[in-house]
């Protein structure tokens, strides 16, 4: 036996609830393998109290040295959802993990870290954790929206419509106005009466205002239709429209068809 296979080591590696539900697994996992680690073993799971106190105490003596009530902590936030374990094998694998995931308190980690930097990723947070420590602890961390399980169908459906808004907004465009940030982070914030967001034409917003004037109460306008009758451009007509659901003049909704993005329907307010 050669000297390098006798500093072959294995360790395990557990991907907590939030990478889980952040859908960065493989962005981590890909930090492990660049440095030349081997995956030997994985599995999903969901862990029950007796596990993780046989983990943390029999590992890291958490309720003897932080007591119970940490513990009770830490396992509402491990319990929130499946953990995945990873058993990684390589020369000196103890040490390596170590650097490449930084110490326990990701305030304390190196920039370069996993814990030091974290993985950007855009979240919305589906979970049992109604705690405030625990949510505190995740908006500093970043979310795009937090529902607390059990929710309902429409304020799913609010989180994912608020979060296309503002892909849309980072995509299409180099700048955002104040009323476009406060429609997706303030709704039914008040905007100024009146006023026209930058680079945006009175014409081209009254012609759009005359045309829903026109429409049925109960209409339910498409953004296709907007673009055949008007002759705009769908990024100009979704801009528009956005602009009107700032400040209360048409609701939202987003369409998902079988196939390709979504679509976008529009109501006067009111109707």
């Amino acid at each position: 036996m050669n000297e390098e296979q006798e500093l072959v080591e294995r360790s395990l590696v557990v991907f907590k609830p939030d990478a889980v539900q952040r859908g960065i697994v493989g962005e981590i996992l890909s930090r492990f393998e660049r440095v030349g680690l081997k995956i030997v073993a994985t599995k999903m799971v969901n862990p029950d109290r007796d596990h993780y106190f046989k983990h943390y105490e029999g590992i890291g003596q958490m309720v003897t040295r932080r007591g119970e009530e940490a513990f009770d902590r830490n396992l509402k936030y491990m319990t929130s959802g499946p953990v995945i374990a990873f058993v990684f094998e390589g020369v000196e694998a103890v040490a390596i993990i170590r650097k490449i995931v930084g110490t326990t308190e990701p305030k304390a980690a190196d920039m370069g870290t996993i814990r030091g930097e974290g993985c950007m990723a855009d979240v919305i947070f589906l979970t049992a954790a109604d705690d405030t420590e625990f949510i505190n602890r995740a908006q500093k961390l970043g979310f795009v929206d937090y529902l607390i399980k059990p929710f309902n169908y429409e304020r799913f459906k609010t989180a994912l419509v608020n979060y296309q808004k503002m892909r849309d907004l980072f995509r299409d465009n180099e700048k955002a106005t104040q009323e476009q940030l406060d429609s997706m982070l303030h709704p039914g914030m008040p905007s100024e009466s009146g006023r026209v967001t930058k680079g945006m034409h009175p014409k081209t917003l009254e012609t759009i205002r005359r045309y829903l004037e026109r429409s049925p109460a109960d209409a339910v306008i498409t953004q296709q239709e907007l673009v055949e009758k008007l002759g705009l451009s769908r990024v100009t007509v979704r801009r528009y429209m956005e602009y009107l659901a700032s400040i209360n003049e048409v609701a939202v909704q987003m369409v998902y068809g079988t196939v390709g993005r979504p679509s976008y329907t529009y109501r006067k307010m009111g109707s």
